[in-house]
């Protein structure tokens, strides 16, 4: 039996399919394709966000209807550093509630995500649950050329 986050990505997937077959026709008949499409995913901690954004971009992968890349770009790497919940006022607090909303760089973020519109490149940074920190231009997202995943990825 599938999970409900595995049928929610599979509604999601066919929603998107349908929309994008809606733009076709407004075009007329024209092929819509290279423009990004962005899918953002919100919820309180541990509501399953992660599982069910990477169940969601496996099935557009497998999609035919939808071609393209896919990238994952989690807020995780927007965490702030454990050297700067140690700056705050009340370090202990910061890190018994590292994952509340204070304790990402939202507008860095926001930045980001407005670079990425303008640009069509950015360098975003992940999470490194090893070190427990983010790590700094882990995904690489070029709306252009492609999208990967790479741990020794750099943006110069």
């Amino acid at each position: 039996m599938r999970s409900a986050a595995s049928r929610t990505a599979e509604l999601v997937l066919r929603r998107m399919e349908q929309q994008q077959q809606q733009q076709q026709g407004e075009v007329s008949g024209a092929i819509v394709t290279g423009s990004p499409f962005l899918v953002a995913i919100a919820g309180c901690g541990g509501s399953g966000k992660t599982t069910f954004s990477m169940l969601l971009a496996d099935a557009l992968r497998r999609s035919s209807a939808l071609v393209g890349q896919v990238v994952v770009m989690p807020m995780d790497g927007y965490h702030l550093t454990k050297d700067q919940l140690r700056a705050m006022p009340d370090p202990e607090l910061a890190f018994r509630r590292r994952g509340a909303e204070w304790t990402f760089d939202a507008a860095r973020f926001r930045r980001d995500l407005e670079r990425l519109a303008t640009t069509g490149v950015l360098c975003a940074p992940d999470f490194d649950h090893a070190v427990g920190d983010p790590r700094e231009s882990a995904i690489l997202i070029d709306v252009g050329r492609c999208v990967e995943r790479d741990p020794s990825a750099r943006c110069d």
